[in-house]
């Protein structure tokens, strides 16, 4: 005679069930909520900067390159110009005075980004997130990644 194995469930088992399922639908969201990309909006024109980047990073954007937010994975659009100057600092010198001079192997970069978003009354939303000037964050362009700041937000007409 063949005896039939009955599945039982008990509490502790469904408890357990769910839990794994809310984990995995919350890392599920998690990994999706970034990629959103807006393909309808208005136009923003994002400038960000970043005051001291070592030469050999900036070798590695150029414009065409694909700006992504590292933090939310959201496109930022593409690279439309990139402005790169000498990396400056202030330091006293003998006499206590504060003097400017330039940074040897670094250069302060301004990217421009064009990108299909919405604006508010504090900047504008890409993706899932909210930037406003002043905003720091850290970015992949190109082959580049750099940590920088929301120098300016337009809506391009």
């Amino acid at each position: 005679m063949e005896q039939k194995k009955k599945i039982r469930f008990n509490v502790v088992d469904a408890i357990i069930i769910i839990a794994v399922l809310a984990v995995v639908a919350v890392f599920g969201y998690s990994q999706l909520k970034g990629k959103t990309e807006m393909t309808s909006g208005k136009t923003i024109q994002m400038q960000i900067m970043a005051e001291e980047v070592s030469n050999f990073v900036v070798e590695q954007m150029k414009v065409g390159d694909s700006v992504i937010d590292d933090g939310t994975n959201s496109s930022l659009g593409k690279i439309t110009d990139i402005q790169v100057e000498d990396a400056e600092s202030y330091a006293p010198d003998a006499q206590g005075k504060y003097v400017k001079s330039s940074k040897p192997d670094n250069k302060k970069v301004t990217i421009t980004t064009e990108v299909k978003g919405t604006e508010y009354e504090h900047g504008a939303i890409l993706g899932n997130t909210k930037y406003s000037v002043g905003h720091s964050f850290t970015v992949r362009a190109g082959k580049a990644k750099i940590f920088l700041r929301v120098f300016d937000i337009q809506v391009k007409e």
